[in-house]
């Protein structure tokens, strides 16, 4: 055996005892060998991205929460509703927005499955939805650790 021309690294193949080869992960691409006595020792990189990352399919309900979580005005009345129940009026009045830009924001958020809503005589109330938020870290989490 012999690696690479001119090279020191040389065996005769009917001397070779044990024959070690390691995969490893590095940053970047390698091969390494090395001779101790009469064994052959190589080791040959993978690609850190190509050894982790699988074609994992995205949740539908992780990528629908992350758009509606994409918004500074969506994300401020997560932040009101974090606190508690909230009208289209009261929003408008807390965060300075017409109600009606504020419908179309809530009318994402509810699409999406972050917030819901109940009616008390002539007033809708909007709320995050309990759990929504710590049930999109969780799918985020399995889906990197994946």
């Amino acid at each position: 055996l012999y690696f690479g021309e001119n090279s020191d690294i040389s065996m005769e193949i009917d001397k070779l005892e044990v024959l070690d080869v390691a995969v490893s992960v590095f940053i970047g691409p390698h091969l390494g060998m090395n001779i101790i006595g009469n064994k052959l020792y190589i080791a040959k990189s993978l690609s850190f991205q190509a050894a982790r990352i699988e074609t994992t399919p995205v949740p539908g309900m992780l990528i629908e929460c992350l758009k509606a979580c994409s918004d500074e005005t969506r994300l401020k009345i997560l932040k009101v509703f974090w606190h508690g129940h909230a009208t289209t009026q009261g929003l408008s009045q807390i965060l300075g927005l017409s109600p009606s830009t504020i419908s179309l924001h809530l009318k994402q958020m509810k699409s999406a499955g972050l917030v819901d809503s109940y009616k008390v005589n002539k007033y809708v109330y909007y709320f995050i939805k309990p759990g929504i938020i710590k049930e999109t870290i969780q799918l985020l989490q399995n889906y990197f650790d994946s």
